[in-house]
């Protein structure tokens, strides 16, 4: 279970406040996309942890079911139109990804 594991955080996408918040509030965020779905789960990439723990004071890094539908039916990947994982990605300054 990664919940915690050192700077990273596991994001809800249930929780429709604090998604807004991460994604639209202009503080710099780097997300994994998880696949909660996958038969098989895939970990994030080491270099992953390695980043959240060399860059903690540029960004935040987190975790995210970007193919979990969200409260408004629809998933981060669909939202954004994301490609098959392994997926990575960056926002700030309330941009999108």
């Amino acid at each position: 279970d990664l919940d915690g594991v050192g700077e990273v955080v596991r994001v809800d996408v249930q929780n429709v406040d604090w998604m807004k918040e991460v994604l639209f509030g202009g503080a710099p965020w780097v997300f994994h996309c998880t696949d909660g779905q996958a038969s098989v789960p895939v970990e994030p990439p080491p270099v992953f942890f390695e980043s959240a723990q060399d860059l903690r004071s540029v960004a935040s890094f987190g975790l995210v079911d970007c193919w979990e539908r969200m409260p408004s039916g629809k998933t981060l990947a669909h939202r954004f139109d994301f490609p098959k994982p392994p997926v990575t990605f960056a926002v700030a300054n309330g941009d999108p990804p």
